[in-house]
């Protein structure tokens, strides 16, 4: 698990890959937000706040959910270091958009449901009871925080998980952020002072640097809390469409820059560890004796893809606790 730093650190590194993508990417975001703010505010003017403004209002911003799906999909790539571009942008739109609409009006309408009441009990105290109209503010606050937090990554679920249904991504958000909603929260403080500058440069800022890091940053610290979850078997594999992760390769892909000869091998070397290792589960794909950060300890060798890998693995103390692998590399 990451830390907040070590987030935005990697946010950084990613981002110093595709920059200008992130940036004209950032830029579309401030120009579609526009144009969809700008009919709303002539209506507005001409003809108030009635019917004809919450019709185009109950259009407009379910649409731009869509849209920052597709954002958030977008800056999923960038934070794995896979090509992103604005064209996918807008090519995402089309890409299950019943889905991901479905999805947006899901998480409005769980947001309506626990802030109407509140809503309703401030415009009576307002009337009846002016004393308690504070109180029910406090807590309308208050509940709002929660569930933005809870509902927080419901757009990201939807964006990188295909197979998940429109209302499956939020119980699936509510689950990632359980027991880690301050943190959460924090993290979206933690951009305030950005959000200034933003605001005193009058967005350039915002287009060029903040934007792509927030939008980065926030990728990352979902993908970290999606295999939190995963690996505390808070969600499971299946809630989210996937396939689990095989540490071999995965450690051959990040160490040996997907060198196909040496992903071949460690998957070779994985099914000999399958017919050697009863501590070792097929469905998970890890041995119960050996946590997930044990496997990536061994990366630390260097010696990871060769043919003793095992003998090199087995080498430290924590890899000796299974007699049969370290039976087998002696």
């Amino acid at each position: 698990m990451k830390t907040r730093q070590r987030v935005k650190e990697a946010a950084r590194d990613a981002l110093s890959k595709q920059h200008t993508t992130a940036a004209l990417i950032s830029l579309v975001v401030i120009m579609v937000g526009f144009m969809a703010a700008t009919p709303l505010i002539v209506v507005s003017l001409i003809f108030g706040e009635g019917l004809l403004y919450w019709l185009m209002y109950g259009i407009l911003i379910p649409v731009l959910g869509v849209f920052q799906i597709g954002v958030y999909g977008e800056f999923i790539k960038v934070w794995n270091h896979k090509k992103a571009g604005v064209n996918e942008l807008f090519l995402a739109l089309a890409v299950n958009f019943w889905r991901k609409l479905g999805g947006t009006l899901w998480q409005t309408f769980w947001v309506v449901l626990w802030t109407l009441p509140f809503s309703i009990a401030i415009g009576i105290a307002s009337v009846l009871m002016p004393i308690l109209e504070l109180p029910f503010l406090i807590a309308l606050a208050i509940v709002m925080i929660n569930r933005s937090m809870a509902y927080y990554f419901a757009p990201n679920i939807l964006a990188d998980c295909p197979n998940v249904t429109a209302t499956q991504a939020l119980k699936i958000s509510i689950h990632i952020t359980s027991g880690r909603r301050m943190e959460l929260f924090i993290f979206a403080l933690s951009w305030l002072g950005w959000q200034l500058l933003s605001i005193l440069t009058c967005g350039v800022l915002w287009i060029v640097y903040i934007g792509p890091y927030w939008f980065t940053a926030d990728a990352g610290l979902y993908l970290d809390m999606k295999k939190k979850a995963l690996d505390d078997s808070v969600i499971t594999y299946d809630e989210i469409g996937e396939e689990p992760e095989n540490p071999l390769i995965s450690i051959a892909n990040r160490v040996y820059k997907n060198n196909t000869d040496l992903v071949r091998q460690a998957n070779e070397i994985e099914q000999e560890i399958y017919s050697i290792c009863p501590h070792f589960n097929q469905t998970t794909k890890r041995c119960s004796l050996i946590t997930f950060d044990e496997w990536q300890n061994a990366e630390q060798s260097g010696k990871m893809m060769n043919i003793n890998m095992i003998t090199a693995m087995c080498s430290t103390a924590k890899w000796s606790k299974c007699n049969h692998l370290k039976n087998r590399s002696n």
